[in-house]
């Protein structure tokens, strides 16, 4: 991507590459499991066929099954890490938007504008005071507010979907929900990468609405 030449101090490009480094190690990270997964396997189903008695044989394809399992939820604690940090990602471009715009107009920031608890309508809220055409009405911030919500499941509840959340539709729609329990998430590669290019266009697109 072209650097974006502007007054501020910091291009577009700042905005993504970080996402797309994510992307890039998230795709080395799950080639790199899968092909350790496949040789563990391989060597145990050649050590099964070999085995000398039907009980070995059954105990060893008893831990090609558990391994099995073990590797999948593996996978799940790691894209589930990558979806949280990809967010946090996204919590801190967005309030350095703010911090920029906050430079060049002027306008100081409230305590409800960037207090932690909200750093998704706090920074909005700041922004739509300015008067700044805050894209909230787009399927991409839906989808964004639903984001935090799977964020905060995995960082306060270990993945876990409160009862009564409708969360639950949401994780069984996309993929993500565990094949274990059914009530945990368990985010994919193409879940996330679908994610970081969500995160990474919207702030592209206020950033451009917050060009002064």
């Amino acid at each position: 991507m072209t650097a974006y030449r502007n007054p501020w101090h910091f291009g577009e490009w700042w905005l993504t590459g970080e996402f797309d480094g994510y992307q890039s190690l998230l795709a080395l990270l799950d080639e790199e499991l899968q092909a350790r997964l496949s040789e563990r396997e391989e060597g145990l189903r050649e050590a099964s066929e070999s085995a000398e008695s039907l009980a070995m044989q059954i105990d060893l394809e008893m831990v090609i099954a558990d391994e099995g399992i073990e590797g999948e939820k593996f996978r799940s604690i790691l894209f589930n890490s990558f979806f949280a940090a990809s967010f946090a990602l996204f919590e801190h471009k967005l309030s350095t938007i703010c911090l920029q715009v906050q430079g060049a107009s002027g306008t100081p920031f409230t305590v409800n504008d960037m207090r932690t608890s909200s750093r998704l309508y706090g920074p909005k809220s700041y922004l739509e005071r300015l008067g700044i055409d805050f894209p909230a009405q787009g399927s991409d911030w839906q989808e964004i507010t639903t984001y935090q919500k799977l964020r905060n499941s995995i960082m306060h509840h270990g993945g876990e979907i409160p009862e009564g959340s409708d969360l639950l539709e949401y994780a069984e729609k996309q993929g993500i929900a565990s094949s274990w329990n059914g009530r945990e998430l368990q985010m994919t590669r193409v879940f996330c990468e679908e994610a970081m290019t969500t995160l990474a266009g919207f702030l592209l697109k206020l950033h451009r609405l917050c060009r002064i």
